[in-house]
């Protein structure tokens, strides 16, 4: 049994199945383990050299856009004609990890520091197809 199911799934949030609903998806994926890491960051309230929280998640990625929950919190949710994808670092360490990285002032002004995202998904899910897609 996995500990995670004990506290949330990784189930697809009424908001996920609302876009799911309203654009066509490309792709979806529940259930996954993953993790946020804040290095330097600070923010109003909050700050940490250094913190890796572990989470289950989801993740939908349709024709306009990259959703990403952890929970039924949303992590990242980007349009792919959004000009910040310049500055966000996608990458494949291996099959079945994302990676997503960028520094915490892209998305809001009063945050700083890096945020790196890693996504593992499980059996034989790959990220590869959600890469090729945000690639075009």
């Amino acid at each position: 049994m996995n500990p995670f199911s004990l506290f949330s799934s990784g189930k697809l949030p009424e908001e996920g199945v609302s876009l799911c609903n309203s654009e066509r998806t490309i792709w979806t994926l529940e259930d996954v383990s993953g993790s946020v890491t804040m290095i330097n960051f600070r923010r109003p309230g909050k700050r940490c050299s250094w913190n890796r929280r572990w989470f289950r998640g989801s993740m939908i990625a349709t024709e306009k856009r990259l959703v990403a929950f952890a929970y039924k919190t949303r992590l990242i949710h980007v349009p792919f004609d959004d000009p910040r994808w310049a500055q966000i670092d996608v990458q494949l360490p291996n099959g079945r990890t994302l990676f997503i990285g960028h520094d915490a002032s892209l998305f809001h002004d009063d945050w700083s520091g890096t945020l790196e995202y890693r996504f593992k998904a499980s059996g034989k899910t790959r990220f590869r197809d959600l890469v090729q897609t945000m690639a075009t």
